[in-house]
């Protein structure tokens, strides 16, 4: 049982750290080559596990192997058109201008129903106010409405708004993020500083955030009755 458990815990680091190698994102966005090695990754690593008599090694030395190869053509694919057309393959357009294209359809295997649920998705009532629908080559919809569908901006009516920036949480749950601290260009001594001012533990502190122009946000913790 001990050797199940820590055969199992030593794939499962391999696993994670392999599919952190090849720099990649949640299942839903991998390209077909990273959904590939990810489940040959998985089988490999399933046989040791499963079969004590099988070396360790039998599937450490694969799962390496695979990974080395998926960042090399991960690299060679930034690199060169013609390989990532061949790994990854190319956006498919549903619709052009309105127009359905059926003969698109039929070769990427999408039936009407999924087309009409990705338009549902993205909030529009009818097909006939979308402009594009393009099949992405990591398997996604996407959905362009035209352009009276889509939502007015302030450029649009000449309006001058002020930009924020993006919102830096410091503090979550009570645990201090270093890396947002960084983003911020803050440091702990002004964190400690600015919860003293308000009579604030770090540990009373269910999130505190800061966007570019210096707005602060603080959320304490709902106090236990």
């Amino acid at each position: 049982m001990t050797t199940i458990f820590v055969r199992t815990v030593l794939f499962y680091i391999l696993i994670v750290t392999g599919l952190r190698l090849t720099g990649k994102r949640q299942i839903g966005q991998l390209e077909l080559s990273e959904l590939v090695t990810a489940l040959m990754l998985s089988e490999l690593a399933a046989i040791p596990i499963a079969n004590n008599n099988i070396p360790l090694m039998y599937g450490v030395v694969p799962m390496l192997i695979l990974v080395a190869i998926e960042v090399i053509i991960s690299f060679l694919s930034t690199k060169y058109n013609l390989i990532r057309k061949m790994v990854d393959g190319s956006p498919s357009t549903l619709i052009y201008r309105g127009v359905i294209n059926q003969k698109e359809m039929t070769n990427s295997r999408i039936t009407m129903n999924e087309m009409l649920v990705a338009v549902r998705t993205a909030g529009i009532p009818s097909i006939k106010e979308v402009d594009y629908i393009f099949l992405e080559s990591n398997g996604t919809i996407t959905v362009i409405p035209k352009r009276m569908r889509q939502t007015v901006t302030p450029q649009d009516l000449n309006l001058k708004v002020t930009d924020n920036g993006i919102d830096h949480a410091l503090i979550i749950d009570g645990i201090i993020s270093d890396n947002s601290l960084s983003l911020s260009s803050k440091t702990k001594e002004w964190l400690y500083k600015e919860l003293n001012r308000r009579n604030l533990l770090l540990k009373d502190v269910f999130y505190f955030s800061i966007n570019d122009l210096g707005d602060i946000l603080i959320i304490e913790k709902e106090r236990k009755k």
